[in-house]
């Protein structure tokens, strides 16, 4: 069942990046054009006993079935804050009836965090996943983990993403760096950024080179004006964090900075600028 669910999802799971791929283009382009989809009754999690119960012993058909069909309401557009759509909850359920449905947390969190805008519920759902990873996954052998779950860093790097991207928080999008790199079969690439999270201020030098990664591919200009600002923004706060850590080690910190603000001692004793700047990523120097 499981060589045949892979077989059969492959294909969706494209199609699933091909539209997640869409709605990123949506989100930067035209926000203002994506709408706000409000649930017509309230919704809640699904008791996976009672449905599993409901399903007669076919939990893989069932559970396939669940997630395909929720997969109809999964582009709809973007839910109001602090809610979740249906399509998390059926996703909910289907990892809650069978943990081992990679696609189901790869594919379900690229749509919960792109398209509809569910930062909170794309993170929930990997920590599940993660959680899964962590505690459970070793106990179905090595042959089984090669065949269907040589990814599994996958899951704390795109929770890793939804972090960074989605909720502004360097600081656990680090943790889920550092973790996807000392998974097996990761990437050269993640222990690269392992061995940059670990230096002092490093948060700072994988976010800008995150960024310029970002830079390299897009083609549209509002989306290069807003990567533009967000580094523009990490730089002044890398700055500012470089000559707190000097200040901290006995240096007197210069008068201005490289942008012209002038420097002052905060009533916290943190060396501030005049330069406008907003923090990025959750980082505060």
């Amino acid at each position: 069942m499981m060589r045949l669910r892979q077989k059969t999802l492959s294909a969706l799971f494209l199609g699933v990046l091909f539209i997640a791929q869409i709605g990123i283009n949506r989100r930067f382009i035209v926000p203002s054009q994506v709408h706000l989809v409000v649930p017509d009754r309230p919704l809640e999690r699904t008791d996976p006993t009672l449905f599993r119960s409901l399903t007669f012993g076919h939990i893989p058909s069932a559970v396939d079935g669940l997630f395909i069909s929720s997969l109809e309401g999964a582009g709809e557009g973007r839910v109001p804050k602090s809610t979740h759509p249906r399509f998390y909850y059926a996703l909910d359920l289907a990892t809650d009836l069978d943990p081992l449905f990679y696609e189901a947390y790869i594919a379900g969190a690229n749509l919960l965090a792109v398209i509809r805008r569910d930062g909170a519920g794309a993170r929930d759902l990997l920590l599940k996943g993660d959680l899964f990873v962590k505690t459970k996954l070793s106990g179905y052998g090595y042959d089984f983990q090669e065949k269907y779950w040589s990814r599994s860093w996958h899951i704390p790097l795109l929770l890793a993403y939804v972090y960074l991207f989605e909720l502004e928080d360097m600081h656990r999008a680090a943790t889920a760096f550092l973790e996807a790199a000392r998974l097996p079969n990761s990437p050269v690439y993640l222990r690269r950024l392992e061995a940059k999270l670990l230096k002092e201020g490093g948060e700072y030098e994988v976010g800008l080179h995150l960024i310029d990664f970002l830079l390299l591919g897009a083609s549209d200009e509002q989306v290069k004006s807003e990567l533009e600002k967000k580094k523009d923004n990490l730089l002044i706060g890398q700055y500012l964090f470089q000559v707190n850590t000097a200040v901290k080690s006995g240096k007197s910190p210069p008068t201005l900075d490289p942008w012209g603000g002038r420097l002052s001692l905060n009533s916290n004793g943190k060396v501030v600028s005049s330069t406008p700047h907003t923090p990025v990523f959750g980082l505060d120097y």
